[in-house]
């Protein structure tokens, strides 16, 4: 997989004022916000510069993960604690080297992309995200809630993702910048709920240089929501989590396999080896 060569940031959608706005003008705002959102981060910035934890802050950490498949590939693999995820660790009272430490963490892939190594992870249950943009597959084991006496309301998932559609001919909306939203799994416990889904953009977007992007940026998201009290039943974003954003050229959706195997591994202070692990 090839490194990311501008990378997309949000920028907060303008607010939605009383009157409705000239499709023409939508238009406008949708492409500036696309210009602003590229150049935030400049033109060569690395992934892993702000989605995954910087490998120098864990090197003091004795535990190790190494994950094996049972077939080479281009693949990213990305493993998430459960123990500090944002919805855990808020952005008051901790410090930027906390944070930092506990974003999720990218692998180091070896043997043709058969093998992922974590060679230093904070003692944790990790959760696993394998990402191949050669055949646009995700697989994941994320644990989107903790298990509950109390299932979530039977209509809660449509809900969220009426909350959290694409914005259309609106402004503003979550993450506005994309134009394709698929949620693909929900979990909820003691009224919080947490949604899987991906993102991508179809309308133009543009680099830093004004130059026009010739991808189509895609973006993973665990997003954390609870009801809000209004009449029309929507739901409110807590906090976001972005495990994977990258330009590519596919302009499809990637397609979405959840396996078991690849939740729950329990790293402590040695290594840890987990596999093969098939995936389909």
């Amino acid at each position: 997989m090839s490194e990311v060569a501008v990378q997309v940031r949000r920028v907060p959608a303008p607010a939605c004022g009383s009157n409705p706005l000239r499709p023409a003008l939508l238009t406008a705002l949708a492409v500036l916000a696309a210009g602003l959102t590229l150049g935030e981060a400049g033109a060569q910035v690395p992934v892993g510069t702000y989605l995954y934890a910087n490998p120098k802050t864990l090197e003091s950490c004795p535990g190790s993960l190494r994950l094996s498949f049972s077939s080479p590939g281009d693949r990213r693999v990305v493993v998430f604690g459960r123990r500090h995820r944002k919805i855990h660790l808020p952005r008051a009272g901790t410090t930027e080297e906390q944070r930092e430490r506990f974003k999720p963490v990218e692998a180091q892939m070896l043997d043709d992309g058969r093998t992922a190594l974590f060679p230093h992870l904070p003692a944790d249950l990790y959760d696993v995200l394998v990402i191949s943009a050669a055949d646009m597959t995700l697989h994941e084991g994320l644990q989107l809630a903790q298990e509950s006496s109390t299932p979530p309301p039977p209509d809660a998932f449509e809900a969220v993702r009426k909350s959290l559609a694409a914005a259309g001919d609106r402004v503003g909306g979550w993450e506005a910048f994309f134009d394709t939203k698929d949620f693909l799994r929900f979990g909820m416990a003691d009224g919080v709920g947490c949604v899987l889904v991906q993102q991508m953009r179809l309308a133009k977007a543009y680099a830093e240089s004004g130059a026009e992007l010739t991808g189509c940026v895609h973006a993973i998201h665990l997003c954390w929501v609870r009801p809000t009290l209004d009449a029309a039943g929507t739901w409110e974003v807590l906090v976001t989590q972005q495990l994977y954003r990258e330009e590519l050229p596919a302009r499809t959706l990637f397609r979405h396999v959840f396996v078991p195997e690849l939740g729950g591994i329990r790293v402590g202070v040695r290594e840890i080896a987990v596999g093969p692990v098939k995936l389909e």
